[in-house]
């Protein structure tokens, strides 16, 4: 049987909703994006024409929620950075 696709949330703009889908995926959670055709040709972001969903597998939700709560509380692993790294002289 064919797992569901559940809403996690929605979001304003596709390029965050693509954000979060490159972010979901890289926990291996599956992870689709939903938007209504009008706002993405028109590329309105306003009065919820530019809301994009948020979907995961029925089966991943928990999984994929407790990843969001941890992007969304700065809580995720964050690249280092150079010690030596020299800052841009003005």
């Amino acid at each position: 049987m064919a797992d569901h696709f559940e809403v996690i949330d929605t979001v304003s703009g596709r390029q965050e909703a693509e954000i979060l889908q490159s972010f979901l995926r890289a926990q291996d959670i599956s992870c689709e994006i939903s938007q209504e055709a009008a706002g993405y040709v028109i590329g309105m972001t306003i009065d919820g024409m530019g809301a994009v969903q948020i979907l995961v597998p029925s089966k991943e939700r928990e999984k994929a929620l407790d990843a969001l709560r941890r992007y969304r509380s700065d809580d995720t692993p964050k690249p280092l950075q150079p010690k030596n790294a020299s800052r841009p002289t003005k």
